[in-house]
Protein backbone atom coordinates (compact mmCIF):
# COMPACT_ATOMS: atom_id res chain seq x y z
CA UNK A 1 0.00 0.00 0.00
CA UNK A 2 2.85 2.43 0.64
CA UNK A 3 3.57 2.45 -3.10
CA UNK A 4 -0.02 3.36 -4.12
CA UNK A 5 -1.11 7.01 -4.31
CA UNK A 6 -4.60 6.45 -5.72
CA UNK A 7 -6.81 3.68 -7.10
CA UNK A 8 -9.38 4.06 -9.90
CA UNK A 9 -12.25 1.61 -10.30
CA UNK A 10 -14.15 2.11 -13.56
CA UNK A 11 -17.81 1.06 -13.46
CA UNK A 12 -17.47 -1.99 -11.23
CA UNK A 13 -19.15 -2.98 -7.99
CA UNK A 14 -18.74 -5.89 -5.54
CA UNK A 15 -21.95 -7.85 -6.14
CA UNK A 16 -21.76 -11.62 -6.54
CA UNK A 17 -23.09 -12.66 -9.97
CA UNK A 18 -23.68 -16.33 -10.84
CA UNK A 19 -23.70 -17.43 -14.48
CA UNK A 20 -27.51 -17.33 -14.46
CA UNK A 21 -27.25 -13.52 -14.28
CA UNK A 22 -25.14 -13.37 -17.44
CA UNK A 23 -27.38 -11.86 -20.11
CA UNK A 24 -25.05 -13.17 -22.83
CA UNK A 25 -25.61 -16.89 -23.28
CA UNK A 26 -23.98 -18.69 -26.21
CA UNK A 27 -26.36 -20.77 -28.36
CA UNK A 28 -23.41 -23.03 -29.16
CA UNK A 29 -20.69 -24.49 -26.97
CA UNK A 30 -18.70 -22.91 -24.17
CA UNK A 31 -15.55 -23.93 -26.04
CA UNK A 32 -16.54 -21.81 -29.03
CA UNK A 33 -16.80 -18.77 -26.77
CA UNK A 34 -13.38 -19.45 -25.28
CA UNK A 35 -11.89 -19.80 -28.78
CA UNK A 36 -13.38 -16.51 -30.01
CA UNK A 37 -10.87 -14.70 -32.23
CA UNK A 38 -11.02 -10.95 -31.71
CA UNK A 39 -9.31 -10.41 -35.07
CA UNK A 40 -12.30 -10.86 -37.36
CA UNK A 41 -11.74 -11.54 -41.05
CA UNK A 42 -14.10 -12.57 -43.83
CA UNK A 43 -14.60 -16.31 -44.04
CA UNK A 44 -15.10 -16.07 -47.81
CA UNK A 45 -12.24 -16.25 -50.30
CA UNK A 46 -11.44 -16.16 -54.00
CA UNK A 47 -8.92 -18.83 -55.03
CA UNK A 48 -6.55 -19.59 -57.89
CA UNK A 49 -4.05 -22.43 -58.13
CA UNK A 50 -1.29 -20.38 -56.48
CA UNK A 51 -2.99 -17.70 -54.40
CA UNK A 52 -6.05 -17.14 -52.32
CA UNK A 53 -7.50 -13.67 -51.78
CA UNK A 54 -9.88 -13.27 -48.87
CA UNK A 55 -12.85 -11.10 -49.70
CA UNK A 56 -13.23 -7.78 -47.90
CA UNK A 57 -14.35 -8.08 -44.29
CA UNK A 58 -17.65 -6.34 -43.59
CA UNK A 59 -19.70 -5.42 -40.54
CA UNK A 60 -21.89 -8.41 -41.37
CA UNK A 61 -18.90 -10.68 -40.70
CA UNK A 62 -18.52 -9.04 -37.29
CA UNK A 63 -22.21 -9.40 -36.46
CA UNK A 64 -22.14 -13.06 -37.48
CA UNK A 65 -19.03 -13.80 -35.40
CA UNK A 66 -20.61 -12.35 -32.26
CA UNK A 67 -24.00 -13.87 -32.99
CA UNK A 68 -22.43 -17.34 -32.84
CA UNK A 69 -21.48 -16.73 -29.19
CA UNK A 70 -24.77 -15.13 -28.15
CA UNK A 71 -24.26 -11.37 -28.54
CA UNK A 72 -27.29 -9.41 -29.85
CA UNK A 73 -26.98 -7.39 -33.04
CA UNK A 74 -27.91 -4.11 -31.34
CA UNK A 75 -25.11 -4.41 -28.80
CA UNK A 76 -22.45 -5.28 -31.39
CA UNK A 77 -23.64 -2.45 -33.64
CA UNK A 78 -23.20 0.01 -30.77
CA UNK A 79 -19.61 -1.18 -30.34
CA UNK A 80 -18.93 -0.70 -34.03
CA UNK A 81 -20.26 2.85 -33.76
CA UNK A 82 -18.32 3.69 -30.60
CA UNK A 83 -15.02 2.24 -31.83
CA UNK A 84 -14.77 -0.68 -29.41
CA UNK A 85 -14.74 -2.81 -32.57
CA UNK A 86 -12.68 -1.08 -35.24
CA UNK A 87 -11.59 -1.62 -38.81
CA UNK A 88 -7.89 -1.95 -39.63
CA UNK A 89 -6.40 -1.91 -43.12
CA UNK A 90 -4.24 -4.90 -43.94
CA UNK A 91 -2.29 -5.19 -47.17
CA UNK A 92 -0.08 -8.03 -45.97
CA UNK A 93 0.20 -11.56 -47.32
CA UNK A 94 0.72 -14.85 -45.55
CA UNK A 95 0.59 -18.58 -46.26
CA UNK A 96 -2.31 -20.75 -45.20
CA UNK A 97 -2.00 -24.32 -43.87
CA UNK A 98 -1.68 -25.64 -47.44
CA UNK A 99 1.22 -23.35 -48.24
CA UNK A 100 -0.90 -21.17 -50.53
CA UNK A 101 -0.25 -17.43 -50.34
CA UNK A 102 -3.20 -15.55 -48.89
CA UNK A 103 -3.77 -11.84 -49.39
CA UNK A 104 -6.42 -9.82 -47.61
CA UNK A 105 -8.63 -7.42 -49.54
CA UNK A 106 -9.13 -4.28 -47.48
CA UNK A 107 -8.45 -5.40 -43.93
CA UNK A 108 -10.07 -6.80 -40.83
CA UNK A 109 -11.95 -5.81 -37.68
CA UNK A 110 -10.43 -5.99 -34.21
CA UNK A 111 -12.59 -6.19 -31.10
CA UNK A 112 -11.67 -4.73 -27.71
CA UNK A 113 -14.64 -6.75 -26.43
CA UNK A 114 -13.51 -10.23 -25.41
CA UNK A 115 -16.29 -12.86 -25.08
CA UNK A 116 -13.85 -15.40 -23.62
CA UNK A 117 -12.88 -12.96 -20.88
CA UNK A 118 -16.53 -12.36 -19.97
CA UNK A 119 -17.22 -16.09 -19.84
CA UNK A 120 -14.24 -16.78 -17.57
CA UNK A 121 -15.08 -13.85 -15.30
CA UNK A 122 -18.47 -15.38 -14.57
CA UNK A 123 -17.00 -18.83 -14.08
CA UNK A 124 -14.00 -17.92 -11.94
CA UNK A 125 -14.63 -14.53 -10.35
CA UNK A 126 -18.14 -13.08 -10.33
CA UNK A 127 -19.64 -16.15 -8.69
CA UNK A 128 -17.39 -15.73 -5.62
CA UNK A 129 -17.40 -13.21 -2.76
CA UNK A 130 -13.94 -12.03 -3.81
CA UNK A 131 -15.22 -8.54 -4.65
CA UNK A 132 -16.62 -7.82 -1.20
CA UNK A 133 -13.72 -9.45 0.62
CA UNK A 134 -11.21 -7.39 -1.39
CA UNK A 135 -13.21 -4.23 -0.73
CA UNK A 136 -13.15 -4.96 3.01
CA UNK A 137 -9.38 -5.38 2.80
CA UNK A 138 -9.09 -2.01 1.05
CA UNK A 139 -11.33 -0.41 3.68
CA UNK A 140 -9.02 -1.76 6.39
CA UNK A 141 -6.09 -0.06 4.66
CA UNK A 142 -7.83 3.19 3.68
CA UNK A 143 -10.40 3.80 6.43
CA UNK A 144 -10.15 6.33 9.24
CA UNK A 145 -11.76 9.72 8.62
CA UNK A 146 -14.48 11.36 10.68
CA UNK A 147 -16.40 13.01 7.82
CA UNK A 148 -18.88 11.34 5.49
CA UNK A 149 -19.05 11.75 1.74
CA UNK A 150 -21.93 11.72 -0.70
CA UNK A 151 -22.63 12.36 -4.34
CA UNK A 152 -24.49 15.42 -5.57
CA UNK A 153 -27.53 14.99 -7.75
CA UNK A 154 -25.66 16.60 -10.65
CA UNK A 155 -23.00 13.91 -10.58
CA UNK A 156 -20.39 15.94 -8.72
CA UNK A 157 -18.60 14.93 -5.56
CA UNK A 158 -19.70 16.19 -2.14
CA UNK A 159 -17.36 15.34 0.73
CA UNK A 160 -19.01 17.56 3.29
CA UNK A 161 -17.22 20.74 2.28
CA UNK A 162 -13.95 21.66 0.60
CA UNK A 163 -11.87 19.53 -1.74
CA UNK A 164 -12.07 15.72 -1.63
CA UNK A 165 -9.36 14.53 0.71
CA UNK A 166 -8.06 11.24 2.01
CA UNK A 167 -7.73 10.02 5.55
CA UNK A 168 -4.35 9.82 7.24
CA UNK A 169 -4.03 6.14 6.36
CA UNK A 170 -4.08 4.48 2.96
CA UNK A 171 -4.96 6.19 -0.30
CA UNK A 172 -8.06 7.54 -2.09
CA UNK A 173 -10.14 5.13 -4.16
CA UNK A 174 -12.05 6.76 -7.02
CA UNK A 175 -15.15 4.76 -7.96
CA UNK A 176 -16.43 5.81 -11.38
CA UNK A 177 -20.04 4.93 -12.21
CA UNK A 178 -21.59 5.38 -15.67
CA UNK A 179 -25.12 6.54 -16.41
CA UNK A 180 -25.69 3.39 -18.44
CA UNK A 181 -23.92 1.32 -15.82
CA UNK A 182 -23.49 -2.38 -15.18
CA UNK A 183 -23.26 -1.63 -11.47
CA UNK A 184 -26.01 -2.39 -8.99
CA UNK A 185 -26.87 0.66 -6.85
CA UNK A 186 -27.42 -1.55 -3.81
CA UNK A 187 -23.87 -2.83 -4.27
CA UNK A 188 -22.51 0.73 -4.52
CA UNK A 189 -24.35 1.50 -1.27
CA UNK A 190 -22.74 -1.58 0.28
CA UNK A 191 -19.32 -0.29 -0.79
CA UNK A 192 -20.08 3.02 0.96
CA UNK A 193 -21.25 1.14 4.05
CA UNK A 194 -18.04 -0.87 4.25
CA UNK A 195 -15.93 2.30 4.04
CA UNK A 196 -18.06 3.95 6.71
CA UNK A 197 -17.08 7.57 7.38
CA UNK A 198 -13.82 7.43 5.43
CA UNK A 199 -13.26 10.14 2.83
CA UNK A 200 -11.09 7.73 0.87
CA UNK A 201 -13.98 6.38 -1.21
CA UNK A 202 -14.70 9.12 -3.74
CA UNK A 203 -17.65 8.52 -6.04
CA UNK A 204 -17.69 10.00 -9.56
CA UNK A 205 -20.86 9.93 -11.69
CA UNK A 206 -20.88 10.03 -15.51
CA UNK A 207 -24.54 10.40 -16.56
CA UNK A 208 -23.71 10.46 -20.30
CA UNK A 209 -21.35 7.46 -20.29
CA UNK A 210 -21.79 3.74 -20.75
CA UNK A 211 -19.76 0.99 -19.05
CA UNK A 212 -16.63 1.98 -21.00
CA UNK A 213 -16.43 5.45 -19.43
CA UNK A 214 -13.01 6.29 -20.87
CA UNK A 215 -14.42 5.76 -24.38
CA UNK A 216 -17.93 7.14 -24.04
CA UNK A 217 -17.24 10.31 -21.99
CA UNK A 218 -13.59 10.98 -22.72
CA UNK A 219 -13.68 14.71 -21.95
CA UNK A 220 -14.97 14.36 -18.38
CA UNK A 221 -12.97 11.17 -17.79
CA UNK A 222 -9.68 12.81 -18.80
CA UNK A 223 -10.48 15.93 -16.77
CA UNK A 224 -11.04 13.81 -13.66
CA UNK A 225 -8.03 11.58 -14.39
CA UNK A 226 -5.68 14.57 -14.65
CA UNK A 227 -7.01 15.96 -11.38
CA UNK A 228 -6.61 12.58 -9.66
CA UNK A 229 -3.00 12.38 -10.86
CA UNK A 230 -2.30 15.98 -9.82
CA UNK A 231 -3.73 15.43 -6.35
CA UNK A 232 -1.90 12.13 -5.93
CA UNK A 233 1.40 13.75 -6.88
CA UNK A 234 0.99 16.19 -3.99
CA UNK A 235 0.44 13.51 -1.37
Amino acid sequence: PQHVSALIIEDMDIQTRPMSMNRIQSPNSREETLRFNRTIRSSSSLSTTTTTAKTATTESDVLHAFERVGYPKELVTSWLQSGRIRYTKDEGKEQNDDGVEVSSLGGYYYSDVNPAFRQLCYEQFFITDHGEETWKALAAICGGSSSSSSTKSDGGIDTGGGEPSSSVDGFPIHVMVAGDTVCDEASIDRMKEIFGTSLNMILHRYPNANHSIHNSDQKKYLFDLKEIIRTASLS
